[in-house]
């Protein structure tokens, strides 16, 4: 695949089959990720890949309860069954952490969530980006979960990954920006 269509033709996806995640394809797309750039090559990141159905849904509820009810209701108007799944039921969440005190921990793991974007658009699988946990996750008990999971001291969430295969029914649209040329 050329990187050029993986660029044009990749879409957000918000359904996800009940299909696991190869191990293989998994390691490829953390891979990627660490691959990306990082200011002053820190490469500081944290890639924390949840698979287990049950901590997923621990972490679904500690988010669930975490967030406020216009939140909650827009989570759940999303869904088909009106249920609150902040990760669109996908096999795979990668949160994305780093050192809150490095120079550009935001852009670090925007780099990387793109690249594992991509990488996951080469392996047929549907991504879309997950930012409820970037604001939310010192609050309790969503911290705990984090922590359970091995998030390092220090660190906090700067965005998610949601992976799987993707329901190619319900691909977002292609987006138009402004491009200016002078």
């Amino acid at each position: 695949m050329e990187i050029y269509d993986a660029l044009l033709n990749r879409r957000s996806v918000r359904a996800y089959y009940d299909k696991p995640v190869e191990r293989e394809k998994l390691d490829m797309i953390l891979k990627a990720g660490a691959y990306a750039p990082s200011a002053l090559n820190n490469q500081k990141r944290q890639f924390i890949a949840i698979t287990d159905k049950k901590v997923l849904s621990a972490l679904n509820y500690a988010v669930e309860s975490a967030v406020d009810e216009a939140t909650r209701e827009r989570v759940k108007s999303r869904s088909s069954k009106d249920e609150f799944n902040f990760f669109y039921n996908a096999p795979v969440l990668i949160v994305t952490a780093c050192d809150e005190n490095e120079i550009r921990p935001t852009e670090d793991c925007a780099c990387a969530l793109e690249n594992m974007f991509l990488c996951a658009y080469g392996l047929g699988l549907g991504s879309c980006w997950i930012n409820q946990l970037s604001s939310i996750c010192e609050r309790e008990p969503i911290a705990s979960v984090l922590k359970d999971l091995g998030m390092k001291e220090g660190y906090r969430v700067y965005g998610c990954a949601a992976i799987g295969y993707g329901d190619e029914g319900k691909l977002s649209r292609p987006k138009t920006n402004e491009i200016i040329i002078i």
